[in-house]
């Protein structure tokens, strides 16, 4: 993956706001929402439940794969820390994205048919 964002080709996940609802077959902790945006110009960043992240993500299609991520370094309970940990190994797997007919994201690995499932929050006009 070259340094530089690529961006979204396709528009389809753009300038959204989305609160990850499941990962890997795991409900997310309510009182620790996390959350993800995609930027038009490939920037991407969110929350984990525990940490802040930004990076960047290339898009084309329906095929999708994260950069390196950076994320803020703070130390919260295990099971927000297992969260954290099981969000940033579902980005790094992810290679491909659907948009079911309830306007809900998911994002497929390689081998793993559910990786993420994710509801929009807003986007940005």
């Amino acid at each position: 993956m070259s340094e530089q964002p690529i961006p979204d080709t396709t528009g389809a996940l753009a300038d959204t706001e989305w609160r990850i609802e499941d990962i890997v077959g795991r409900a997310v902790i309510e009182e620790a929402p996390a959350t993800l945006r995609i930027e038009a110009d490939g920037r991407v960043s969110g929350r984990t439940g525990c940490n802040l992240f930004t990076g960047s993500v290339q898009v084309r299609a329906d095929a999708i794969q994260f950069g390196p991520l950076a994320t803020t370094r703070s130390i919260c309970p295990p099971a927000l820390m297992d969260q954290e940990q099981r969000l940033l190994n579902a980005f790094e797997a992810a290679r491909a994205f659907s948009i079911d007919e309830s306007g809900l994201l998911h994002l497929k690995g390689e081998y793993e048919p559910f990786l993420l499932r994710a509801s929009p929050v807003r986007r940005r006009e």
